[in-house]
This record gives C-alpha cells, sequence and structure tokens, in this order.
C-alpha cells in the first residue's frame, strides 16, 4: 500500500502505512504460540514492522531531508515485505486448486531479485538508519532540525541496535 500510495502522493500515506503495519502484525501473531501470551508484546518489541511505525512518529519533527531519508527507510523495507508477499502467492497459486493472481508470474525476475538480496537491502536500510542519526546531531547544530528528532532517533537507534544484527553491523 506504501508502494502505491508514496509516488502518487495521497494524503494520508502515513496513515495507511501505520493500518496496514498494525493489521500485519496482529495478523502474524495470530497463530504463533511460540511466546505464550506474550506472544503480541514480544512481536512489538522485536519485529521490524513496528519498529517502522516509530520511524513514522518521526515525520513530525523532521526536515524535507532528514524526510527522503525516511522515505528511503520505509520504501525499502516496503519492498521487501511486497516480495515476500508475493512469493507466498506465486507458491500458493502453483498448488492445486490454487488461486490464480494473472500478472504476478511476470514479476518472477523482480520477486526473485529482491529475495535474493534481501540481506543486502537490510543492511543498507540500516546505514541509511545510523547515517540519519549523524546527519540529526549536525542538522540540530546548524539550526535546521528540532532538538527533539536526534533525541527520540537515537532511542529508536539503541533499541534497534538490540533487537537488529543490522543495525550493529551498521555501527
Amino acid at each position: 500500500m506504501f508502494l502505491l500510495a508514496f509516488p502518487l502522493n495521497i494524503a494520508y500515506t502515513p496513515l495507511m502505512f501505520l493500518i496496514a503495519a498494525v493489521c500485519s502484525v496482529f495478523e502474524k501473531t495470530k497463530g504463533d504460540k511460540k511466546f505464550g501470551g506474550t506472544s503480541l508484546v514480544a512481536r512489538i518489541f522485536t519485529d521490524e514492522e513496528p519498529m517502522n511505525l516509530a520511524l513514522l512518529l518521526l515525520f513530525l519533527f523532521s526536515t524535507p531531508l532528514v524526510k527522503f531519508f525516511l522515505y528511503l527507510c520505509l520504501i525499502s523495507f516496503a519492498f521487501l515485505m511486497w516480495s515476500e508477499w508475493a512469493f507466498e502467492m506465486l507458491e500458493e497459486s502453483r498448488k492445486p486448486g490454487g488461486k490464480q493472481v494473472y500478472g504476478l508470474p511476470a514479476l518472477q525476475p523482480v520477486i526473485d531479485f529482491l529475495l535474493l538480496f534481501r540481506v543486502e537491502i537490510t543492511l543498507i536500510k540500516s546505514h541509511i538508519e545510523v547515517f540519519i542519526g549523524f546527519l540529526s546531531i549536525l542538522l540540530v547544530l546548524t539550526g535546521r532540525l528540532a532538538p527533539i528528532f536526534p533525541i527520540f532517533f537515537w532511542q529508536y537507534l539503541r533499541i534497534k541496535h538490540v533487537v537488529s544484527s543490522f543495525t550493529q553491523l551498521s555501527f
């Protein structure tokens, strides 16, 4: 949804991303018995999708330059989620009696490319996030960014550093 709404410059793109991410978290935890009763809480603090919701909060305090880099992070994550979803739909359509999605097999090379390089794309996303952190300090010192932004963003990076090996590698 984010991939369609952002280029079209639809007014409520962050709100649509928020709704989609919340629905996705609830969908993933529906059949999850791994964490017992704390599955939803554990998923919220360790999964990449809910952590991207924090990036949406940061849009309130950012400048157009920082928003550009935040959008790059969200778009890269959206491409990865779309490729996994499309791959699941292709696998389902190949089963006997599976629902055929017209046009999706034509995107098989793109889906394969994104799935093949998902580690590198996630690492690039983490590099961009660390770059935003250092850029935000520079922008606060030059008076171009609200001082609350680096405080929130570095807290986001600190939590992400604990749960994501990609962020640890970026540092």
